[in-house]
C-alpha cells in the first residue's frame, strides 16, 4: 500500500505486553514504527501504577492494578490483536478489522494469519492488493 498511496495508511503497533522486555523484543522485526511501550501501557508502568496509558492492558496487568487504557476502553478491546483503521485527522474509525479480516489460527505452530473479506475491507488496501499481484 505504501508504495501505490503513500499517505493512505500508516501501521502503528500499540503495545500490549505485560511488561517493556516482552515489548522490546516483539518490536524488534517488524517494519512499521510502534507506539513507546510507558506510553501504552501508562505513566510508570513498570514501577507505579499512576495514570493511564493509550493502549489495551491485559487482564494480568489490570488485575495487579494498571488501569485499562484509552483506547481500549474506546474500542471495547477484549483480547488482542485487534486492527482499527482510524482518519488520520480526526480519530475517528473508518474501518473495523473484525468486519473486514478473517482470522485463522494453526495452534500446531501457534501462529495467526489474516485474510481479507474482500467486500469489507478498505477499498485502497484492496486496489494496492490488486494492483501489486497484477505486477508479479
Amino acid at each position: 500500500l505504501k508504495a501505490v498511496a503513500p499517505s493512505d495508511t500508516q501501521v502503528v503497533y500499540i503495545p500490549a505486553e505485560v511488561d517493556a522486555a516482552n515489548f522490546r523484543g516483539v518490536t524488534v522485526e517488524q517494519p512499521f514504527p510502534a507506539m513507546p511501550w510507558e506510553r501504552s501501557q501508562g505513566e510508570g508502568a513498570g514501577g507505579s501504577l499512576a495514570g493511564a496509558g493509550l493502549g489495551f492492558v491485559r487482564k494480568k496487568a489490570r488485575e495487579a492494578g494498571r488501569a485499562q487504557g484509552a483506547l481500549g476502553e474506546k474500542f471495547g478491546i477484549t483480547a488482542v490483536p485487534r486492527i482499527y483503521v482510524l482518519d488520520g485527522k480526526s480519530g475517528r474509525m473508518l474501518h473495523d478489522g473484525k468486519a473486514f479480516l478473517q482470522e485463522h489460527e494453526d495452534r500446531s505452530n501457534n501462529k495467526i494469519t489474516y485474510s481479507f473479506i474482500e467486500e469489507m475491507a478498505p477499498p485502497t488496501w484492496m486496489a494496492a492488493r490488486n494492483l501489486s499481484a497484477s505486477a508479479a
